[in-house]
């Protein structure tokens, strides 16, 4: 239950939108280790291209399944919290941890904890793949990605 405990103070409209800026940020971050492509000279192009299409579209596929699972958790907490509200106060026996595995949310989480190393596991793969000295920016923006999906992760 204190896993979800800042969940249940937003609404359901706030976590889709702390959600989507995550998913904003993940997007910036597949956009830029994508960028690694120009930046490499004509003859390497042979072995940079394949080795980041490959782990890019792995990182997509694996993003993708992270996305549902966060926003059907999303909805399923939602809904958990909205049926408990709407129960009378003197309904005996019905707590919000037994709502919650009656909708599912544990089974749920099990899935998408599976789901999330998963993805977490293509970012690091992925990271490593288009890594670049140059700047601070891919670096930085990686460490963001990998903590925030650390943070879901624990979630």
């Amino acid at each position: 239950m204190e896993r979800w405990s800042c969940s249940f103070h937003l609404t359901r409209c706030k976590q889709y939108f702390s959600l989507f800026v995550i998913f904003v940020i993940e997007f910036l971050f597949c956009i830029l280790a994508f960028w690694v492509i120009l930046l490499h000279p004509e003859f390497e192009l042979v072995f940079v291209v394949p080795v980041v299409g490959a782990s890019g579209l792995v990182w997509i596929c694996t993003h993708l399944g992270f996305i549902s699972t966060e926003f059907v958790l999303a909805r399923k907490l939602s809904e958990c919290q909205d049926f408990f509200h709407k129960l009378p106060t003197q309904s005996g026996g019905t707590s919000l941890p037994h709502i919650m595995s009656s909708k599912g949310v544990r089974h749920l989480c099990v899935i998408g904890q599976q789901t999330i190393a998963c993805a977490l596991l293509s970012t690091l793969i992925f990271g490593a793949v288009s890594w670049r000295r140059e700047d601070a920016t891919y670096p930085s923006l990686l460490l963001i990605v990998v903590g925030i999906e650390c943070c879901s992760f624990a979630r």
